[in-house]
């Protein structure tokens, strides 16, 4: 009991420190006027189906964990440049629409979606260890998250 708790909160705290970029972002944003710093140009999403979706997470989250068989710090690497890059197109698309209807966009999906790549990252820093049962149950875990968030993406994200 106390290992599954233990592992919980590391995943918590993987998870929560994706998202200390893109909120101190979007607090400075809401006091500065950005608007002419940034291209203007307006970001047209090419067709998303789910399929593309699925492959490109699942495809991020094995990533996060194979790296880990190399060195166990590289899927935090990974992790937080994905934190990076999430933050520059957060600058991107809140510069041509309202922080509210971003935070609506983004929520209902992304908070799943880092979770599950947030397990990724824990079995990729702990591959090495010999519990693979326990691995196997939080790999399955990552996955139905990751998947669940892919169709909440598509359903409701991208239809709002």
């Amino acid at each position: 009991m106390n290992i599954i708790n233990k592992t919980s909160k590391k995943i918590f705290i993987i998870s929560l420190s994706f998202w200390i970029l893109p909120v101190i972002f979007i607090i400075v944003s809401l006091f500065i006027n950005y608007n002419n710093i940034l291209l203007k140009d307006h970001i047209s999403f090419m067709y998303v189906n789910i399929y593309k979706i699925l492959i490109s997470n699942l495809g991020f989250y094995i990533c996060l964990i194979l790296l880990g068989l190399v060195h166990k710090k590289l899927p935090y690497l990974l992790f937080y440049y994905n934190s990076i890059m999430f933050t520059g197109a957060s600058i991107i698309y809140l510069d041509t629409n309202k922080l509210l209807l971003y935070l609506i966009k983004i929520m209902p999906h992304g908070i799943l979606e880092i979770l599950g790549l947030s397990v990724g990252v824990y079995i990729g820093n702990t591959l090495k260890d010999r519990d693979f049962k326990g691995k196997l149950r939080l790999f399955v875990i990552g996955i139905f998250l990751i998947i669940i968030s892919a169709l909440i993406e598509i359903k409701i994200s991208y239809n709002i």
